[in-house]
């Protein structure tokens, strides 16, 4: 406190000069209409832009706020698909049980960091091995397939995008169900191909592209593309098709990894099958 009184009493002429200077200011304002006038025309712009950058801040938290729960929301809606789950209906006489049991559990990420242009792409995500998410789940977006957990730490993983040669998916024609294996080309970051599909079919453009189920990663049906083009190879029996991915990977800003409950069961039985693999 004497510290305060020692510094007004030092600076005691600056601040009876500020006192004057309000005092003249507020009777130049009070008395003289056109300086009245040109004071509050100004000081309700400064006060108009001033209210209209809070909103716009408020606005810009609520949005990410709101971001964020849709992306929550949709994970739940999308946990309760029926394709989510795995019937264990069993018909035989009398035996009837229609009980289904939930196979596929989604859990939504937010992307931290994401390539696209160059040669061997991938993301990082801000969920980890405490969340429950491990290698080689499938990870997907709001329009389609993103690509696969690639490695996890505590609370972060790695995913090999879509846009990465190393990533293979096998994908079907939605609409005759022959299926086939799906690889990026290495140039535009909307475009795929789809090899392995028999020539002896019909092919036509804008024919959609979906996710096989034929691994224990991706459920059937997820979408991908559709085919803007589909090329008869001269060398084999099989089609190269051209497909535009549905999935924008520069604007992704959250994704839904996934998690077979099965697949420890599935890749269990897979290997006593076929011991030499």
């Amino acid at each position: 406190m004497n510290n305060l009184i020692r510094f007004i009493v030092r600076n005691h002429h600056f601040f009876i000069f500020l006192i004057i200077e309000f005092i003249a200011f507020s009777l130049l304002i009070q008395y003289n209409q056109y300086h009245r006038s040109t004071f509050l025309n100004k000081s309700g712009t400064a006060l108009s832009a001033v209210h209209s950058f809070t909103n716009d801040l408020e606005d810009f938290f609520y949005l990410r706020d709101a971001n964020q729960e849709l992306a929550r929301q949709n994970a739940h809606i999308l946990n309760t698909l029926k394709k989510s789950y795995k019937s264990n209906k069993v018909s035989y006489k009398e035996i009837y049980d229609s009980v289904y049991f939930k196979k596929w559990h989604y859990m939504v990420a937010r992307v931290l960091n994401n390539s696209v242009n160059k040669q061997n792409n991938f993301l990082t995500i801000d969920k980890g091995r405490r969340h429950g998410v491990g290698e080689s789940m499938g990870v997907v977006g709001p329009n389609g397939v993103v690509g696969v957990v690639r490695h996890t730490s505590k609370n972060y993983a790695t995913v090999i995008s879509l846009l990465n040669p190393n990533f293979s998916l096998s994908a079907r024609l939605s609409n005759t169900k022959y299926f086939g294996s799906l690889q990026w080309g290495g140039a535009d970051p909307q475009v795929c191909w789809l090899d392995d599909i028999p020539n002896h079919i019909t092919v036509d453009v804008g024919d959609k592209v979906e996710t096989s189920g034929y691994s224990a990663i991706f459920p059937a049906g997820i979408p991908v593309g559709e085919v803007i083009e589909a090329q008869k190879d001269k060398n084999s029996n099989f089609y190269h098709i051209k497909v535009k991915l549905f999935i924008e990977m520069q604007s992704l800003t959250h994704v839904y990894v996934i998690k077979n409950k099965l697949r420890e069961e599935i890749e269990e039985l897979e290997k006593k099958t076929q011991p030499n693999d």
